[in-house]
């Protein structure tokens, strides 16, 4: 079985490289890119840009992820009404203070604003987004507040918004989702060595336009071959004029340069087709013999009890 599981890995990872979209730098810099695994209400740091995770979904039946990033965000441990101070990265300085809390919910105080938050939610507290991770026991008294606090946050997925731009004191990032489950995602974050630079989505190229092609108009051509046999053979080639008037317009015959191309999208389409079919049939196959060796063991050790 374990061997089958492998198969399936590689199979998706050849299906995810075929399928994903490409990116350089707008002035063709050097690219950087730093791939981060965030469980829900976890952080981290990739590529210079501190990122956490808020909310994760995966819906298999129409190959769909998804996922809630925060920016510039930390996690914090609150236990008392002690005030815990950090900073974003441009140095705006914040405070917490945890103001009550049970076992579902927490008041928790971002620089004198208050807000209740219920566990697994995000409320915005003096422009700053909180997520309250957990909550055990109660305060006053022994508590334990797990916050996820960031700047901002953005919404990701691989069907409507499968990429996102910002920019974070001062430099520029591109963030895209990996791959995401109900309860992690695997983010991928780039950036331009030259911070200033945009991180761009390189295109399909364009399909060629053959309305301005050359066209090639031969007219006059006249072949005269007369062959005149007087008392021997006097052999009289006569050929006349050719002429070769190149015409910027659709009238004549059009020379397609754009066919090449075609071919070539042609036939990276139906591999890419076959590629996901035979995925497809692998990953049922596999399945079908997992669930069949269940049966027998079942069957087999039904027996033995008997």
């Amino acid at each position: 079985m374990k061997k089958g599981l492998f198969l399936i890995f590689i199979f998706s990872m050849l299906y995810i490289g075929l399928a994903s979209a490409s990116y350089s730098c707008a002035d063709n810099s050097t690219l950087s890119e730093d791939t981060k695994d965030l469980d829900i209400g976890e952080s981290g740091n990739a590529n210079g840009l501190f990122i956490g995770l808020s909310s994760a979904r995966e819906v298999i039946a129409v190959s769909r992820i998804e996922a809630e990033i925060f920016i510039d965000s930390h996690t914090f441990t609150l236990t008392d009404n002690t005030s815990v101070g950090s900073e974003l990265m441009d140095g705006t300085k914040f405070n917490l203070t945890l103001v009550s809390s049970d076992e579902n919910s927490a008041t928790v105080s971002v620089n004198s604003g208050n807000a209740s938050i219920d566990e697994k939610n995000t409320e915005v507290i003096n422009g700053y987004e909180v997520f309250l991770v957990s909550s055990e026991g109660a305060f006053p008294g022994a508590a334990s507040v797990k916050l996820l606090v960031g700047d901002s946050k953005i919404f990701i997925d691989n069907k409507d918004n499968s990429e996102e731009s910002l920019t974070v004191n001062g430099k520029k990032y591109l963030i895209t989702l990996f791959s995401a489950s109900n309860e992690n995602a695997l983010v991928r974050v780039f950036k331009c060595n030259n911070g200033d630079s945009t991180v761009q989505v390189i295109a399909d190229a364009p399909p060629v336009n053959n309305t301005n092609n050359t066209i090639v108009n031969n007219t006059n051509q006249t072949n005269n071959n007369t062959i005149s046999n007087t008392g021997g053979n006097n052999n009289t080639n006569n050929t006349s004029n050719q002429t070769n008037n190149q015409i910027g317009n659709n009238t004549g015959n059009v020379q397609d340069d754009g066919a090449g191309n075609d071919k070539f999208d042609s036939i990276v389409r139906v591999a890419f087709i076959i590629v996901s079919a035979i995925v497809v049939i692998i990953f049922i196959y596999l399945v079908f013999r997992y669930f069949k060796s269940r049966s027998s063991l079942r069957r087999i050790e039904k027996s033995n009890s008997d």
